[in-house]
């Protein structure tokens, strides 16, 4: 059982900032700390893995990026490109909901289809997800890909949630992002803003740097995700600028809410137009007929169904007996000698980078 279960079963029924302020007190929370992978009170458990987290985040929009596809001018499908990431962003409502930490070997794997607002459908695209370490850091490696429109999107990330006094920051580490177009031969290397909750304003926002940089055409996009002031200002506020590499020249200012209206500023006429508006989202996984014991609705089943009954002590009992079942596996490979080899990726020898296994591509 997890050090401070206890701890937590006596919080399972406190307020969310009583729960707050007596784990940190009681677990002697420091600023700075990692708590990733620490105990929670059951309350502020999410009731999924942090695989479907990122399933849905890079799903839901995907036909955005299979129309980029489409797009024969390289700073047209860029801005393409940057709409289909604001559209990535998830907010849980439970502002403390903190994803379930996966376990090694847990995955995700379904086909899924698109409709944008307009009826158009888009098929054909497939997610797959699988966490593959938890030492010497958690890492889990995604790829989201329509084959037949030579798209592949991967994210690999490394997660820290660090406890800074009033808010949690969710560090990216050991990250990856990119997405590939076969037809076009480019690949666009992505930095995405940090997920911040802060916990006594009730809200959780990215902030920070943005960054989406082509590696063969000569435009990239440079962006800010602002920080909501405590008097004032937006929620979800961003200011980007699309500039040419080798003159650092601005060519266009987007500015706006990623959940909301944004703007585009031209620098060569300073006129502003409308840019783009978050669509709703028609998306619809399609699972196996046979889902792995390890996929994570499978995992997490006991405490989504004691999440979705209300029952904060059974949730806390099923996320502790996944808990001890992943150390005897653990153990039990310590004792074997034996190497955990994932089930859908593969590392690049030569690279030293996780790819989907192309078996399962």
């Amino acid at each position: 059982m997890e050090n401070g279960s206890k701890v937590i079963e006596k919080e399972e029924n406190k307020g969310f900032t009583k729960s707050i302020i007596s784990t940190v007190k009681n677990i002697k929370l420091g600023y700075g700390m990692d708590i990733y992978q620490m105990s929670t009170p059951a309350s502020l458990i999410a009731p999924f893995s942090s695989l479907t987290y990122i399933s849905d985040s890079f799903a839901k929009n995907f036909e955005i990026l299979i129309k980029a596809n489409s797009i024969e001018n390289d700073l047209d499908r860029l801005l393409e490109i940057f709409k289909y990431i604001t559209t990535i962003f998830i907010i849980n409502n439970n502002a403390s909901g903190k994803p379930i930490v996966p376990v090694v070997g847990e995955t995700q794997r379904f086909n899924f289809s698109n409709k944008d607002e307009d009826g158009n459908e888009f098929n054909d695209s497939f997610h797959c997800a699988e966490h593959v370490q938890n030492s010497p850091y958690p890492l889990s490696v995604s790829s989201t890909i329509n084959k037949k429109e030579g798209i592949e999107l991967v994210y690999n990330y490394a997660a820290k949630i660090l406890f800074m006094g009033t808010y949690f920051r969710i560090n990216i580490d050991e990250a990856e992002t990119f997405i590939k177009f076969d037809k076009y031969d480019e690949i666009y290397n992505i930095v995405l803003p940090t997920l911040y909750t802060r916990i006594f304003r009730g809200f959780s926002e990215y902030a920070g740097k943005l960054k989406i940089e082509p590696t063969k055409s000569n435009y990239y996009i440079d962006a800010n995700f602002q920080s909501k002031p405590l008097i004032g200002g937006k929620y979800h506020y961003f200011e980007a600028y699309v500039c040419k590499k080798d003159s650092n020249e601005k060519i266009y200012k987007i500015f706006g809410q990623w959940d909301k209206e944004q703007q585009i500023l031209n620098f060569h006429n300073y006129e502003i137009e409308f840019f783009f508006k978050r669509p709703q989202h028609f998306y619809e996984k399609q699972l196996p007929t046979e889902l792995l014991p390890t996929d994570s609705s499978l995992v997490w089943k006991g405490l989504i169904d004691a999440h979705n009954c209300g029952n904060n002590k059974l949730k806390l009992k099923e996320k502790n007996k996944v808990d001890e079942e992943q150390k005897i596996i653990e153990n039990q490979r310590k004792i074997d000698n034996i190497e955990f080899k994932p089930v859908y990726f593969i590392k690049n020898k030569e690279t030293d980078k996780w790819e989907l296994n192309k078996l399962n591509k």
